[in-house]
């Protein structure tokens, strides 16, 4: 399944700290049946208990740490969200400033999107990145229809936005600046 392998693309070789499932659609819910036994990991807690009491009496470190090693993949899938399931929108902060991401029929906050220094939107179009401004318009795409992935980090002062392909490879980027941008003030 083409979400899944972008999604192991994500989390196992660029390392993000999460994905967030941009659409509107159930393809998540989908990729993640049989996920986590693709994986060579238990489907759950249950079954993790069941097979760390079979091994623990007899079995080698080695058995128990491999064990540990598959449970840990199984754990990186819990960092997957679906937009879907919420209200459509997700903020994420760096710094003081505002991250929007939102799938293609979500509705934003109007004031949420004056604040953004990045606004990420699923949109069913092929993928474009726009920075206006010092603020950053990232749209990756239809996963179905070439599997861009969108890439918002951290680096230094700045954050780095980045449309990668299916591969992770980088077809476009950009770079906004966090100091001098609009920045969230809370005041009691």
């Amino acid at each position: 399944m083409r979400l899944r392998a972008l999604c192991e693309r994500l989390l196992f070789e660029v390392k993000v700290d999460r994905v967030f499932h941009l659409g509107s659609d159930d393809s998540l819910d989908r990729a993640m049946v049989g996920w986590a036994e693709r994986l060579g990991a238990p489907r759950d807690d249950e079954a993790l208990l069941d097979e760390v009491a079979l091994l623990a009496p007899d079995a080698p470190a080695e058995a128990l740490e491999a064990l540990l090693a598959r449970e840990a993949l199984r754990a990186r899938l819990s960092d997957v969200t679906d937009l879907t399931a919420s209200s459509g929108c997700r903020i994420e902060m760096a710094d003081d400033r505002l991250v929007l991401a939102m799938h293609d029929r979500a509705r934003p906050n109007p004031d949420d999107l004056a604040d953004a220094l990045v606004v990420v939107q699923g949109s069913p179009q092929r993928p474009d990145l726009q920075v206006l401004g010092g603020r950053a318009l990232l749209m990756p795409g239809d996963v179905s229809r070439g599997g861009h992935m969108a890439l918002v980090e951290r680096v230094g002062d700045r954050l780095r936005v980045a449309v990668l392909d299916g591969r992770g490879r980088v077809a476009r980027e950009a770079s906004v600046p966090l100091r001098g941008a609009p920045h969230l003030e809370v005041r009691a």
